[in-house]
């Protein structure tokens, strides 16, 4: 193996890793099975995964394939690096679920499994995006998944959660159905597992029936995945269940998973018939808009809100794919940073207040002005209000719809981000207007001040940071 070889693969080694590191320390060096070690275990590991991501990237190397079977490219390791991220943040919010909060007992049990679970999950997105055959691919899919499932039921004793878990686990078999019915019919059509062999044959036979059959029930099985409309009735009521950190993980490193297994198919060996399929990422994405704001507007709880929000995310993000690929790459690499950043964020400081509705965020700003900075600044960012960089997100999926001729659909996109400053500044208008609860207390240990700094001058400074757009693109650019 050359240097080149091993740059490039040394984040996917520490990421896959990752999980037996963790589970290692827990049973052999922390034998009262506290949070705290494994869950710095965890950091540690994903902080090297994130420098060693850095390192890559700004090697500048080409892709680099391992064994004929492996394949690491510059725009992967964006997507991976966001992986590692959520995952980061999603672990130092869980902690405090272990200890308790102000004396009372702890809420969730386990952490060794938890913060095991939560770094295989991520490994096999990692997994998914270097594929190259729909066997591999499916196994990362189910590996980034399965966790999940038991994550998001790990309120064992709670009704929500478990009621969540058994919906998410009923509709991820399901989507799991439609990807190995549509895989079927690839194989059947072409005759071969090899991503190389299935670009071949369609490049050969594009309007092949089954072909395009395969497409679309495995795009379906994506659209599980993503909560599209009208595939998305799963999601508020798993991020009503969940852990608070699962549901904060799931709404950015599952849906960045998700954009890029349809990235790696629809720009990989599907890439001859996505042009038949746009019609329909259009339809569906302006349902998926429409239904995930409107679905906020009516939301007092806050999971519930966030997962309308995603839902609406999820429409934006879908416009990237009627552009050609290094711009569509691109235009998703750069929204899904900036999406992943903001809605960390505003999960982390509903983390810190401890409420389950979307007022409990009322006076904030008069008792602690720095945590109500944060939360405008995520809600704007997600909102799209410049100068923030989800201004600059949303641009570039409009661009990439404007760059195909739908300019209606930019039309109706536009309208539907206006629709969306009304939930998020009625959650601003909380924070800042609204009188503050009697003895509220929120204690922000300084490691978590730092992050959400760190968090806030991300979205603050990536917009005014030509580099970083540079960057961005720069990656994409290179298969």
């Amino acid at each position: 193996m050359n240097l080149h070889t091993a740059i490039l693969l040394l984040p996917d080694a520490l990421l896959l890793a990752a999980p037996f590191i963790v589970l290692f320390v827990d049973l052999f060096f922390n034998p009262q099975h506290d949070a705290r070690p494994v869950r710095r275990t965890l950091t540690v590991t994903l902080l090297a995964v994130l420098a060693a991501t850095g390192a890559a990237l700004a090697w500048g190397a080409p892709e680099v394939v391992f064994l004929n079977a492996y394949r690491v490219a510059p725009w992967m390791l964006w997507f991976k690096a966001c992986f590692a991220g959520a995952a980061l943040v999603a672990a130092r919010m869980a902690e405090p679920c272990f200890a308790g909060a102000e004396g009372q007992p702890a809420r969730l049990t386990r952490p060794g499994e938890f913060f095991t679970l939560l770094a295989f999950a991520a490994g096999g997105m990692s997994l998914t995006l270097s594929a190259r055959d729909l066997i591999t691919l499916f196994i990362g899919l189910e590996l980034a998944t399965i966790p999940l499932y038991v994550l998001a039921g790990y309120y064992r004793r709670h009704e929500d959660s478990t009621e969540g878990a058994m919906k998410y686990i009923i509709m991820g078999s399901l989507a799991t159905a439609f990807v190995l019915f549509g895989y079927s019919l690839l194989y059947g059509a072409a005759g071969h597992l090899q991503f190389d062999a299935l670009a071949a044959h369609l490049a050969a036979h594009p309007g092949d029936p089954l072909v395009r059959a395969a497409a679309l029930f495995i795009f379906t099985a994506a659209a599980f995945k993503l909560a599209l409309a009208p595939f998305h009735m799963w999601a508020p009521d798993v991020y009503h269940g969940a852990p608070l950190p699962v549901a904060a993980f799931l709404s950015t490193a599952s849906k960045a998973a998700a954009a890029g297994f349809l990235v790696v198919l629809f720009y990989g060996p599907l890439a001859p018939i996505r042009p038949a399929l746009a019609p329909v990422f259009a339809i569906l994405a302006a349902v998926t808009m429409l239904v995930g704001n409107l679905g906020s507007l009516r939301q007092e709880n806050f999971r519930r809100f966030m997962a309308y929000s995603s839902i609406a995310q999820a429409g934006y993000l879908l416009l990237a794919f009627l552009a050609e690929r290094d711009f569509a790459v691109g235009a998703l690499l750069y929204f899904l940073t900036v999406y992943l950043i903001a809605n960390l964020a505003a999960f982390f400081v509903y983390a810190l207040v401890r409420g389950e509705g979307v007022a409990a965020v009322n006076g904030l700003a008069r008792t602690h002005p720095a945590l109500a900075a944060v939360l405008l600044l995520a809600f704007f960012s997600l909102a799209g209000i410049p100068p923030l960089a989800g201004f600059n997100g949303k641009f570039w999926l409009f661009t990439a719809a404007a760059g195909a001729g739908r300019y209606g659909l930019v039309l109706f996109a536009v309208l539907n981000a206006v629709v969306s400053l009304y939930y998020y500044m009625n959650v601003i208008r909380a924070a800042y207007i609204e009188p503050p609860p009697v003895g509220r207390s929120v204690k922000v240990p300084r490691d978590v001040a730092w992050l959400l700094a760190l968090l806030a001058a991300l979205l603050l400074g990536l917009a005014l940071c030509p580099a970083f757009n540079r960057a961005v693109f720069a990656a994409a650019a290179r298969p």
